[in-house]
């Protein structure tokens, strides 16, 4: 990470840490999180936005989030987030507990398609030093991070709880936006598994209009979909984690993305290795990635884990990187330490 990127964040935690003591003797609850996570591949070519051979800490990111509950039904939740040069508000919203099994919420709410994209900043809930690409990456374009909108969720069921989740909203880009968003997810939890698929649409749209004949201009004004799928089971030998998500624009075949992966983890004392492959396609210039991941990582203790992967990708058209590499296979080394408080 650049001086004057840690400098800002630094700066931006120390603001943060002032406003939870000057909030300590009020009702809020205050959570955290800190992920520290260093990268660097053998090829010259840049992977995945930021991942270079010169090494990169740019993945690193601090985080609060403050609840209140104004009464037995109502509560509030938001969070502060920072990465790089950029620090502030990253979500928050009301929640109305109607029942026992019926909640509403309403304001900016992170995204429910996918088995972490709600946790996907809290690093200790998932066994990788990152997220899987193929699924969660920037450039995979099968998820978004959060929408403004509103949400109405029921959860019910003994021993197997079955949840349901449909939300309506618009989420924002760099240059692009999402309008008239509805989405659902469904879902089924255990002790030992948890199973759900959801589904997005949303209308595309250009904050400039697009120049015509550009692959801007194709997408402008079309209904994106997305279709996501995802599996968590634990058993004694290892854990199973497994997820799908494709992407598809109304009439524009060759705008379709798809992407999974399949890891096992198998926990020995205070050591758990895991291995992930990871599959990925973009048919609108033929982009296409598979790799492999070997990592370890170890709790260092209740709330801190340490995690290191090495991982060999073998691009067609470039993949994740911004042009092909010279090489067949790149290997990209990943080490995280990820913290809650």
């Amino acid at each position: 990470m650049k001086l004057k990127q840690a400098s800002k964040l630094v700066a931006g935690i120390g603001l943060a840490l002032g406003f939870m003591q000057a909030s300590a003797a009020s009702d809020i609850k205050w959570n955290g999180y800190l992920n520290a996570i260093g990268s660097i591949t053998n090829s010259e070519t840049e992977y995945a936005g930021d991942v270079n051979e010169n090494s990169t800490f740019s993945s690193t990111n601090f985080g609060l989030t403050a609840t209140k509950r104004i009464n037995s039904k109502l509560s509030v939740a938001g969070q502060l987030h920072g990465q790089g040069e950029g620090f502030g508000f990253d979500w928050g919203y009301v929640n109305y507990r109607m029942s026992d099994s019926l909640t509403a919420k309403a304001g900016k709410i992170k995204y429910p398609g996918n088995l972490y994209s709600e946790t996907e900043d809290i690093g200790v809930s998932y066994p990788w030093a990152k997220l899987p690409e193929s699924v969660y990456g920037e450039d995979a374009g099968t998820a978004f991070e959060a929408y403004t909108g509103a949400g109405l969720a029921y959860t019910g069921g003994d021993e197997t709880e079955m949840g349901a989740e449909f939300y309506m909203g618009e989420t924002s880009g760099a240059d692009s936006n999402h309008k008239r968003m509805l989405g659902m997810v469904l879902s089924a939890t255990t002790d030992e598994i948890r199973a759900q698929i959801s589904v997005n649409s949303s209308l595309m749209e250009f904050e400039q209009a697009p120049v015509p004949g550009s692959t801007e201009a194709l997408m402008d004004g079309k209904n994106m979909t997305i279709i996501s799928a995802g599996l968590r089971a634990e058993y004694d030998i290892a854990t199973l984690y497994a997820e799908y998500g494709k992407t598809t624009m109304s009439g524009l075949p060759q705008m379709d993305r798809e992407g999974w992966y399949v890891s096992l983890s198998h926990s020995m004392d205070e050591w758990t290795p895991y291995f992930t492959y990871q599959s990925y396609e973009r048919k609108m210039d033929g982009a296409e990635e598979t790799s492999m991941t070997l990592g370890v990582n170890k709790p260092l203790d209740t709330s801190t884990v340490l995690k290191m992967e090495l991982q060999q990708i073998e691009p067609t058209n470039g993949g994740f990187f911004e042009a092909q590499p010279a090489d067949d296979t790149v290997s990209v080394v990943n080490v995280s330490l990820n913290m809650v408080f």
